[in-house]
Formats: C-alpha cells, structure tokens, sequence
C-alpha cells in the first residue's frame, strides 16, 4: 500500500465484515495440520531453488513500511513482519524464475540502491528491501521510539548474514544519536547473525534519560472523615440508632500531615535533546482553623488538634469542631441553639424554635410548623419537614424523608426519602424525590422547585391538576473516555485492511482466503497461511475492542445535556416545566417523560431511557 493510502483514514469494519471471525482461526489452524504428503510437497516446493527476491520484497514491503512508520512496535508485530535482509556490496542478481522481464526491467534503484549494467542491484547498505512502486532501496534496520528515548535493532530477517558493526555506522550517523550505544549488546547481536542463531525481535541498543516528573503536594488526613447518617428505612426516613455521635479526635492528635511539591529532574533523548520535567503541582493548601495548630518540620506541614471534638475539612479549612448532643430535642427548656461547631437533636424541635450551627445539623425526629434550621453545612432529618412557616437551609446538601408546605433552601442537593407536598425546593445541586413506598411515595407536587443541576421523581403533580412548578438548568461536564480506545481501534482495523490487500479483499471472506491458501505451493501457501492466521487473530482482538467501545458508551450514557428533569411514572396535568427560557405547560397526562434542550428546544423523551 504506498505512503498517500496509508495515510488515509480506513473506514471501521463493520458486522459483517467480521461475521465469520468465530471459525476463522478453527479454518486457518487446520492448515497446519497438513497430511505428511502436503508437508513433503511444501519441503520439495522450498528446495527448488533460492526464493524469488524480487517477489518476496514486492510481498513484504507494505508490512515492513507499516512497522517502521508504526509509533508503537509490540512483540507480536515483529513476530508477524519478515524482510530480505542484505548487506553492503551485496549482489541481487535478476532472479531465474522470474517469468515477467518487463517487471524487472521497470524497477528502478531508490535510496541505498546501485544498478549495474548487467541488471544486477548492489546493496550498498545493511538494512531491508523495500520496493515501492517500483523503486528498491533499503530502509534502516534501526527504529526510534515516540518518545525518542530508546533505538532499536529490528531483527526481522532469519538468514545468516556476515554483518559488521561498521554496516551500522551510517545508520548511526545519519540519525545523529548522541546516547552512550551499548556495544557489549551490539556485538552479542552480531555473533547471533553471522552464526545463524539469531531470532525474530527487537534489540534496543541506546537509551536516553527519561524524565522525572515531580511530586504533588500531598495532604494526608490522618482521621476518618466519613460519616455515616443512619440507615434509610423502606419509608425513606433514617434510622440513627447504629450512630455515634461522639467526638473522634483528642487535644494534641496529629490530625494531618501536608508533605510539598518536588522538582522535576530533566531528561535527555537519544538525540541530545534536553526532556523538560513538569514540576509537582502545589496544591491548594489547607490551613489550620478552629481549634487546630499547625507546626512545620523540614517543610513538611503538621497539624494537631487543640481540643477533643469531631474532625472536619471544609474549603481546605481544617478545623475541630465540638459537638452539641441535645437528648430530648428542642424546646422552652433549651432555648434557641445558635452554636459554633456540629448539633446532634435526639427528639423533636418545638414550635417557633432557631437551631443554627456552623457544622451539620442532624435531627432524629420531625421538623415542626414555624421552626428555623440553619446550618453552614449539611443537614440531615431523620423524618419530615412540615410547616407553611418552616424554613431549613443548608450550605451543604439537605436530607429529609417529606417536605409538605415549607422551604427548604440547599447550596448543595435535596434528597427526599419520600415526597414533597405544596413546598419550596430551591437546590444548587440537584432535587430528587426517592419513592419511599407512602400513598404519596415518589411525588414532588405543587409549589415551586428549583434546582440548578438536575431534578427526578416517580410523580410530577397529582390527578387533581394541582399547579407544579417545576424549573432545571443543567451543566453536568462531558463525558470522556473514548479518544484512548478509538485509537487502538482505528490502528487494528488498519492492520487488518493491509493484511487483506495480499488477497485483494476488502472484507474477510474465508471461503475465498481459504481457497487461495490451498492454491498456493511452496514459501508462498506458508506465508500466505501465516497472514490468514494472522488476520483472524487481529479481527477477534479488533470485534474486542469494538465491544469494549460500545460497554464505555453505555457506562457514559447520552452526553450531558443543559437542563434534564425525569419523571419515571407520571406527569400529570398542571404540571409547568421551565428549563433554560424553554416552558412547556402539560394539559394532558404522560407516562414516563423525560424533559430536556436539544439545540435550544426543550423535547421529550422516555425517563428512563435518558
């Protein structure tokens, strides 16, 4: 295939192309299991007379070319690749069976080629033949790697060949290698040549210095920050009996360690050429807070608690918070709670009542009418929040079992076990309405809901036409995954393409191959027979990688829209949908829609299949 083909994208294989991979290598494996007669034949076909030159290198030049341009060379390729090697002053006489003069005749000496007058060709390198529209030459038996830090010696050849290190010297030079060459090796290399004992493999002969990259800055918490809030129960409330809500760290623990970036080291590659090395990224560091004491030892950062409390990180601010544990709730005996650190309220909260913390709010009862819960951070109730004069809001996320009539106010998301009801729902993150199996579970109606990412639910409004105000607006990030596996895809559909030009094919027919390969006698049916095999392997490894492709794309899903809501069983009518500056008002009853913007549109779709 010449260079201006090989350069053009190759149209993928499809199914059918690969329809019959599964007994591809069941077929090709059979040829060799040859009877005893058709092994002698094959033995008397190759003693015959010295192969065909010209005919060989005509058949292993695209292979040979593909190599050498490939950036990356497995094991496997160079078991798969054969070329004539020569040798400098070597003679190619015109071959005795060639039975095409006018074939010879029009090829021309390319690089590292002489004609005589006698139609012989004189190598005047080491190195392999390589004809290409009908221009021989001989290309470099060297290889440098992508990254150019290492050379290698391609043996592809298995013939006994009297090679000297100077045969490697122009090579050498004309690439300007400046890494020290590891002689000791070249010279093992040479005594397996001229010996014959040599194998199929690739030798690497220099190697740059790679770079060294630094270290990140590391920050290491030395405490467990999980937290568990309690086990939801079928109703979607949460059970906190299994929680403790004691402190976790003592005065002068070491809470933390926070080790610096590092210099990167400089490389070289082969050539010379100096390799930058990326510095380690500083991050953004944390700083001793509340009740916290920092201390620095040979740069290293050290951070101790002062006091006994429950450790917390929050905007790479360290700090030890203390824990109020109110056993019988809130209420005239305890007053409003206005506290700087974490609350823990084991009962209810009384009518009218404050709770506000500067840490998580978790409440193991009910939220009453008329009562304010205020927290910096998160906020978990073990059941409802009731109350047309009920406000809780949260700088983190907000969990709860039922809203009905209050606000709820989350920087973060809002998740409900079981329903809301005539409330107000304004979320940063996103709103969703778990169905925790009540007469109302899984419904989000009436009131405004607003929620910046995404909202989901099993029930938009109710039969009775209830008005639900429903508004997104989405912008999740983009998937991807997909550039790494689309490579190893487009360069093993191109192998294949190239091993099926040797048949004139564009697409696996075994039948066909099959056919061509008992046709063939001598060094060609094995070749050919190697290449049959050979295509079957690649095709099962290329229908690999598709699947491996199309189980990505499942895991991604769609790519991220700007605005989404979910209704996994019904919308009802009354339902208003606001996404962007798109509103759709719903006058008749759907099942399972899903709503989103598709090029500024908002279109429909099935909820589940979104």
């Amino acid at each position: 295939m010449g260079d201006n083909q090989e350069q053009k994208k190759v149209k993928e294989l499809s199914e059918q192309d690969l329809e019959n991979i599964d007994s591809f290598l069941e077929e090709f494996d059979m040829l060799d299991d040859r009877q005893p007669r058709d092994q002698e034949d094959l033995h008397n076909n190759d003693q015959h007379g010295p192969p065909n030159w010209l005919a060989s290198t005509r058949e292993t030049s695209p292979p040979l070319k593909a190599l050498l341009d490939s950036p990356v060379i497995k094991h496997e390729d160079i078991l798969q690749t054969r070329a004539r090697a020569v040798i400098s002053g070597e003679s190619l006489l015109p071959p005795d069976n060639n039975n095409n003069s006018t074939t010879l005749a029009a090829v021309q000496a390319g690089s590292h080629i002489r004609r005589t007058e006698t139609g012989a060709f004189i190598a005047e390198r080491y190195g392999y033949l390589y004809l290409h529209e009908n221009q021989l030459s001989v290309l470099s038996p060297l290889w440098v790697d992508a990254d150019k830090l290492t050379l290698y010696w391609l043996l592809l050849s298995e013939q006994p060949l009297q090679v000297t290190r100077a045969m490697l010297h122009p090579w050498l030079k004309e690439l300007n290698i400046q890494a020290e060459l590891r002689e000791k090796l070249i010279a093992e290399v040479l005594n397996a040549i001229n010996s014959d004992i040599q194998s199929p493999g690739m030798v690497a002969i220099a190697h740059g210095v790679s770079p060294h990259n630094g270290e990140d800055a590391r920050i290491e918490i030395l405490v467990n920050l999980e937290r568990n809030i309690g086990e939801e129960l079928p109703d979607g409330s949460l059970d906190f009996h299994q929680v403790n809500f004691v402190t976790n760290v003592a005065s002068d623990q070491m809470v933390a360690v926070v080790r610096p970036a590092t210099k990167g080291v400089a490389g070289r590659d082969i050539f010379g050429q100096i390799l930058v090395a990326r510095d380690g990224e500083e991050k953004k560091k944390i700083v001793a807070g509340q009740n916290v004491r920092q201390e620095t030892k040979e740069t290293v950062d050290l951070f101790y608690a002062t006091v006994n409390g429950a450790l917390r990180l929050k905007d790479n601010r360290l700090s030890v918070v203390q824990i109020l544990v109110l056993e019988a709730g809130v209420n005239y005996q305890t007053g409003n709670i206005d506290f700087v650190g974490e609350v823990c309220i084991k009962g209810p909260i009384s009518q009218g009542f404050t709770v506000k913390a500067s840490g998580d709010i978790t409440i193991t009862e009910s939220v009453e009418n008329g009562t304010e819960i205020i927290s910096d951070s998160n906020i978990i109730i073990a059941r409802g929040i009731a109350g047309n004069r009920t406000l809780v809001k949260a700088g983190g996320n907000v969990r709860a079992q039922f809203v009905y009539e209050a606000k709820v106010i989350s920087g973060g998301d809002i998740v409900l076990g079981d329903y809301a009801y005539h409330a107000t729902l304004l979320a940063g993150g996103a709103i969703e309405v778990r169905n925790g199996g009540s007469r109302r579970g899984g419904t989000l109606a009436g009131g405004r809901n607003c929620a910046y990412k995404e909202m989901s639910m099993s029930f938009a409004g109710t039969p009775a036409w209830i008005s639900t105000d429903l508004l997104v607006g989405l912008t999740p990030d983009q998937a991807e995954k997909l550039d790494r596996l689309q490579l190893e895809i487009e360069k093993c559909n191109l192998h294949i393409k190239n091993l099926l030009d040797f048949f004139g094919l564009s697409r696996i027919e075994v039948a066909k191959i099959k056919a061509m390969v008992e046709a063939a006698s001598g060094s060609s049916r094995k070749g050919l027979a190697i290449r049959a095999q050979y295509i079957g392997t690649k095709a099962k490894i290329y229908k690999t990688l598709l699947a491996g492709r199309e189980d990505l794309l499942a895991q991604i899903g769609p790519p991220p829209e700007e605005a989404r809501i979910k209704i996994y069983e019904t919308a009802f009518p009354g339902v208003t949908l606001s996404i962007g500056n798109q509103k759709m008002k719903l006058s008749d009853e759907m099942t399972s829609p899903a709503f989103q913007l598709q090029e500024g549109q908002l279109v429909t779709r099935i909820a589940n299949r979104l």
